[in-house]
C-alpha cells in the first residue's frame, strides 16, 4: 500500500528562489548526501567526522546562496534603474515585488456576458462589468501605475500629489525587508530607492 501511495503521489518538488542557480543547488545536494551519511553513523568517531563535513558543506551552501542573491539584486537594480529612466513604472513595480517577497497575482481575463474572453483593448474598455446579474457603475476617478495624475472628472493637482505620496509610502513599506537586510550594501539600497520610491514622488511634484 505504501509503495503504491509513493509511486502515485511522488515527492513534492521543492521550489527554489529565482536567484539560486545550479552551483548552490549542487552544494545543497551534496549537503543532503552528507546529512544522510551522518544519520547512518554508528560510532562517535564516524559521527564526529560526518558532523565536521556537514558543517563545512552547510557553510558553503550559505555563502554560495548569499553571493547569488547579491548578484541577482545587482541585476534587478540595474533593470529597475533602466525602467525608471524610461518612465516604465509598471516594470519598476514588478521588479520590486521579486526581492521584497511579494508574489504577483495571475492576470484575470475580461469576459463578455456569454463567458467569451475579450482580447482587444477597445472591447475590454466597452465591456460591461457584472457582479452576479447587476452591472457595476463606472468609476468617477482612478489611477494606474505609471500615470502622472489621477484620472477623474474634476482633476486637480492636490489629489494627484497626495495619491503619489501614498503610493511612494506603500512602495517603501513593501521594501522593508530590503532596507533591513544587513547583507545588502547601502549602495544597492539607494539604487533601489531611487527608481521605486523617489521617482514616484518626483512624478507627484511634477503634476
Amino acid at each position: 500500500m505504501s509503495s503504491t501511495r509513493s509511486s502515485g503521489l511522488g515527492h513534492r518538488k521543492k521550489i527554489y528562489k529565482d536567484w539560486i542557480i545550479q552551483e548552490p543547488l549542487n552544494k545543497i545536494q551534496r549537503r543532503r548526501e552528507i546529512r544522510g551519511d551522518l544519520n547512518r553513523c554508528r560510532t562517535r568517531t564516524e559521527k564526529k567526522e560526518a558532523q565536521d563535513k556537514y558543517l563545512i558543506a552547510h557553510r558553503e551552501v550559505k555563502q554560495s546562496i548569499k553571493r547569488d542573491k547579491y548578484r541577482f539584486l545587482e541585476e534587478q537594480t540595474e533593470r529597475a534603474e533602466q525602467a525608471g529612466a524610461s518612465g516604465n513604472m509598471r516594470l519598476v513595480h514588478q521588479i520590486a515585488k521579486t526581492p521584497s517577497g511579494k508574489q504577483s497575482k495571475p492576470a484575470i481575463p475580461v469576459k463578455d456576458q456569454q463567458g467569451n474572453s475579450i482580447f482587444t483593448q477597445e472591447g475590454q474598455l466597452e465591456a460591461i462589468i457584472l457582479l452576479g446579474t447587476e452591472a457595476l457603475e463606472e468609476a468617477v476617478s482612478f489611477t494606474y501605475l505609471g500615470s502622472t495624475s489621477i484620472i477623474d472628472l474634476k482633476g486637480g493637482t492636490d489629489t494627484s500629489i497626495k495619491a503619489r505620496i501614498r503610493k511612494a509610502s506603500s512602495t517603501y513599506t513593501q521594501l522593508q525587508r530590503i532596507w533591513k537586510a544587513g547583507y545588502i550594501s547601502q549602495k544597492i539600497k539607494i539604487r533601489l530607492y531611487d527608481p521605486n520610491v523617489k521617482s514616484v514622488l518626483m512624478y507627484g511634484t511634477e503634476t
